[in-house]
């Protein structure tokens, strides 16, 4: 079963002077379950617009995509919002921390936004976290935390919600080439231990 599927998806924009610009031009991809999927191209290809259509964040100008086989080129915002929450991670280049919440509460935030925090999810936030290299940083604050951390607790958050895809929009950019390695590792990881389709933008 795929996760993701886009066919044929096109994004028409216009410039200040009214000059149509095309973003996109019939672009097909299928992610299946478990595969990790790197969308590779120079600045300005469009790729970080492809990931924003993809995760729902920006409609298409023509096409269709499906999540977990169903369409979502029809829903109000009300439906994306929730299909968001529920079946899309995201991880950016910049890791987009809440800067007054620590380390646990930046996972829970996720089960905060569904309704309300149970026992259950503070279990798997920290089971998350452990996973992660990050046992012993709960109760610390973003302005604590390395670069690479910070992207490490940004990979907990987009997996606290169980998501049937995960969208990457060049999660390692600001990284030393040591600490992006780690963290491409551990998204590689986190890939065939949940068997979900992954989706990652690099320039």
């Amino acid at each position: 079963m795929s996760n993701l599927f886009l066919k044929n998806i096109t994004k028409e924009f216009v410039d200040d002077n009214g000059e149509k610009i095309i973003a996109l031009n019939k672009v097909s991809l299928t992610v299946n379950s478990g595969e990790l999927i790197a969308i590779v191209g120079p600045s300005g290809s469009g790729k970080s617009t492809f990931l924003s259509i993809a995760g729902a964040l920006l409609q298409p100008t023509t096409g269709q995509i499906k999540i977990n086989e169903t369409d979502i080129s029809r829903f109000n915002e009300q439906e994306l919002s929730r299909l968001r929450l529920q079946e899309i991670g995201f991880i950016l280049q910049s890791s987009n921390l809440v800067p007054y919440l620590n380390v646990l509460e930046q996972l829970l935030l996720v089960k905060q936004l569904q309704g309300k925090v149970t026992a259950a999810d503070k279990q798997q936030a920290q089971e998350l976290l452990t996973e992660l290299g990050l046992a012993d940083k709960l109760k610390n604050f973003p302005s604590d935390l390395s670069g690479g951390q910070k992207q490490r607790v940004a990979i907990g958050r987009a997996l606290m919600n169980d998501p049937s895809v995960i969208l990457a929009d060049e999660p390692t950019a600001s990284l030393d080439t040591k600490k992006a390695h780690e963290v491409v590792q551990l998204l590689v990881n986190e890939t065939k231990k949940t068997s979900k389709g992954r989706d990652y933008g690099h320039s």
